[in-house]
């Protein structure tokens, strides 16, 4: 979505072209193929995959292998100078945030990430203000944290 997002913006000189239309062609693509949503089963657990970049978020909350729903957001311009530590864990803290209808029930929820410090943020000695409110979030889920490889992380990267 990046080369129509910095179309898009006010500021911007980009006119419509081979870039946009090719990324304009992908996203059609993914919206009218498989693998189609599924409906929720709210008797199982969820699986929530994060990835942040550089630039944006994605997250894919799934069951059973099968997409339920998508989430991708730009980053704001405060938010790119973060650390990637703090990306990665703002992705998690938003992406419960938006999908808290799924989560918000007694099933575990398995959350995926590529960034293996976010897996130790309980642990963590010394916490921001910020951290601490995202843990504070965090609590009321029932919740584990997976690190899963960036090579081996492909659904929500390509979000992001």
């Amino acid at each position: 979505m990046e080369p129509l997002t910095k179309m898009l913006k006010a500021e911007s000189t980009i006119g419509w072209g081979p870039e946009q239309e090719a990324t304009k062609r992908v996203i059609i693509d993914a919206l009218t193929s498989a693998p189609l949503l599924k409906k929720p089963n709210y008797a199982k657990w969820f699986t929530l995959t994060t990835d942040a970049s550089d630039h944006a978020l994605g997250a894919v909350v799934s069951q059973d292998d099968g997409p339920i729903a998508y989430l991708s957001k730009t980053f704001l311009s405060a938010e790119q100078k973060w650390s990637t530590y703090e990306k990665e864990m703002f992705v998690v803290i938003y992406a419960l945030k938006k999908f808290y209808y799924y989560f918000n029930t007694q099933q575990p929820v398995e959350i995926i990430t590529d960034n293996a410090a976010v897996s130790w943020i309980q642990k963590q000695a010394h916490l921001t203000p910020k951290q601490a409110r995202w843990i504070q979030l965090l609590e009321e889920f029932n919740y584990t944290i997976q690190y899963r490889l960036g090579a081996e992380n492909k659904v929500a990267d390509a979000l992001s």
